[in-house]
């Protein structure tokens, strides 16, 4: 072969190696990008999360002491009224008895949003019975029968993951209420190995298939897990019920 035709033989290769070295190096580029804006838009749910609960926290808390506690003074200065000469006036007594019952009911509900924000009872009390709490009051306002299975009662997890399976059995008794068109739920906790799992199943009507994981609510459950270091499993079918698992480390 001629030394010309050799020379550009190796240009030739050269250049083409050249070019897929380039190459190489802009899909390495654009997958270290992509990583990188997924890790901060990951981070970015994160703190969006962290900052909600906060503000759920707070509000919480302004309704609880703030609130509640006017709607206390006023049911205090309606007894007065009624132990006044007021109370002779045709019609009074019973006025301020239904005025009185109103407030307590107010005050019931504002309580029930409050703990339904930010539960205080699993800051002060624990997992445990910030789950039982939860499953009363899901029975005695939405008349859901829920039953509760904790193999172990003495669980313990950080705030932040404990935080998060209190928000899935929220999310679940709220799926069961929506979907699964039943008079009763479960929720179990137990311990597996290093890890603490909770599961909200039920016996109902299901979800059509391609539309279970397609709620807010669920993906949502699934960054909080993502946040600890947890996972979150959902199974549901039409006429075989549903299964929201939430696991996170212990």
């Amino acid at each position: 072969m001629p030394q010309p035709a050799t020379e550009l033989l190796w240009l030739l290769t050269a250049g083409s190696v050249t070019v897929l070295i380039v190459l190489a190096a802009l899909v390495v580029s654009l997958v270290l990008h992509q990583r990188q804006v997924a890790a901060m838009t990951r981070a970015f749910h994160g703190e969006l999360l962290n900052a909600h609960e906060a503000e759920r926290s707070r509000v919480a808390r302004e309704l609880h002491d703030g609130l509640i506690q006017r709607v206390a003074i006023l049911s205090t200065e309606v007894a007065h009224l009624e132990d006044s000469k007021r109370l002779d006036r045709p019609g009074f007594a019973a006025w301020a008895t239904s005025f009185r019952a109103e407030l307590h009911e107010l005050a019931c509900d504002i309580r029930r949003i409050a703990h339904g924000m930010h539960p205080s009872t699993l800051d002060n009390l624990g997992l445990v019975a910030a789950l039982l709490a939860l499953a009363e009051e899901v029975e005695s306002t939405d008349e859901l029968r829920v039953e509760i299975m904790v193999e172990d009662p003495a669980v313990r997890v950080n705030p932040a993951a404990g935080l998060c399976l209190y928000r899935a059995a929220q999310e679940g008794l709220q799926n069961v209420l929506r979907h699964a068109q039943v008079g009763a739920a479960a929720i179990r906790l137990r311990t597996q190995g290093t890890s603490v799992e909770l599961t909200v199943a039920d016996s109902g009507a299901g979800r059509p298939a391609g539309t279970a994981r397609s709620g807010l609510g669920l993906r949502s459950l699934e960054e909080r897990a993502r946040l600890v270091g947890g996972t979150v499993s959902f199974r549901s079918s039409p006429g075989k019920g549903s299964e929201l698992v939430v696991t996170v480390p212990a």
